[in-house]
């Protein structure tokens, strides 16, 4: 590489969902191919799970019955990176301020204090660095430049999904007992909740931004379960429903002709808080990521600190109104 932006922080591995099971050679099953209904969710899908994730995605978008999905964001996250891409803790903590830009499908950019930024645009993969003209990064050479980009785009789109559930495409719609295995006992929070869990291709999704246009000849499929508070009464106040917690753990590989176990099914536990409303999404402006405890006697819990946390700051804006012209270098 002729400039790097190697630099630019690793917490372009939160949304990558990095890591390893013990379960790795495990026989996964193939989700059913199955004709989704007008609002998204799969046909033959019990009605009490159908009802349950309606009411979720509603209380996303308070006061709108017909929301349309969310395209775009402005967002400035403040960020905190305690371990290594590997999932191995790091000596000493990596902390940030980087803002994020995304219009749907495939346009990023991100920008961190020192006013270096990196994106696709209409040009394609492109650097800017303080003091020197902009780089299109096209070619072989900047492979690894393109891959950070692309996990760049990576956290936008895992964003949107937290922020609007309606985004994602669902193959498999059902209700679940409780949180994942491995989760922390101690932790009262996790009792409170109840669980539904859905199979989607749209979390947690790391592909070539030029595959994407040329139509993927693979993708992954993963199995994501999602922890809420329901409905209540508090203080004599009805509240709806809020997302606190999600599993995630990739369980295939998709070519075109067939459904591949995948060798290593990466897996995290997200936790959701501070949850409240900007710009008309419901959207939790605290959000603590963590992996599996590896050794070598196998699989453990879920560790006690995450391994990343990040804060959604007071000046974003999600549905701001963006241009493509945003995400492209200057001339």
């Amino acid at each position: 590489m002729l400039r790097s932006i190697a630099a630019l922080p690793l917490l372009l591995s939160l949304p990558g969902f990095a890591g390893a099971t013990a379960d790795a050679l495990q026989t996964v099953a193939t989700p059913a191919a199955t004709a989704p209904a007008e609002d998204g969710i799969p046909v033959g899908t019990a009605p009490e799970a159908a009802e349950a994730y309606r009411s979720l995605t509603r209380s996303m978008r308070p006061g709108s019955e017909l929301p349309v999905p969310l395209a775009s964001f402005e967002v400035r996250f403040e960020l905190i990176d305690r371990a290594e891409p590997d999932g191995r803790p790091r000596p000493g903590s990596i902390e940030t301020i980087a803002r994020v830009r995304w219009k749907a499908p495939r346009f990023v950019s991100l920008r961190t204090e020192d006013k270096r930024e990196i994106g696709y645009g209409n040009r394609g993969y492109y650097l800017v660095e303080p003091g020197q003209p902009p780089l299109i990064l096209s070619g072989r050479e900047y492979k690894e430049d393109q891959s950070r980009i692309n996990s760049a785009l990576s956290l936008a789109k895992n964003f949107a999904r937290l922020a609007d559930l309606s985004n994602a495409q669902v193959l498999e719609l059902t209700r679940v007992e409780g949180p994942p295995a491995g989760v922390m006992p101690q932790d009262a929070k996790f009792h409170r909740l109840e669980w539904l869990e859905i199979v989607s291709p749209d979390f947690g999704v790391v592909e070539g931004i030029a595959s994407t246009q040329q139509g993927a000849a693979a993708d992954r499929i993963y199995r994501v379960r999602l922890g809420y508070l329901p409905a209540r009464v508090e203080k004599g106040e009805p509240l709806p429903p809020v997302l606190k917690a999600m599993h995630v753990r990739k369980i295939l590989t998709r070519a075109p002709n067939e459904l591949l176990p995948t060798a290593l099914p990466p897996e995290q536990l997200i936790l959701l808080e501070d949850v409240r409303d900007n710009g008309g999404f419901v959207v939790p402006h605290h959000i603590k990521i963590y992996s599996r405890v590896l050794n070598v006697e196998g699989l453990q819990n879920f560790k006690e600190k995450p391994d990343r946390e990040l804060w959604l700051m007071k000046d974003s804006r999600l549905g701001a109104p963006l241009e493509q012209e945003q995400f492209q270098p200057p001339e």
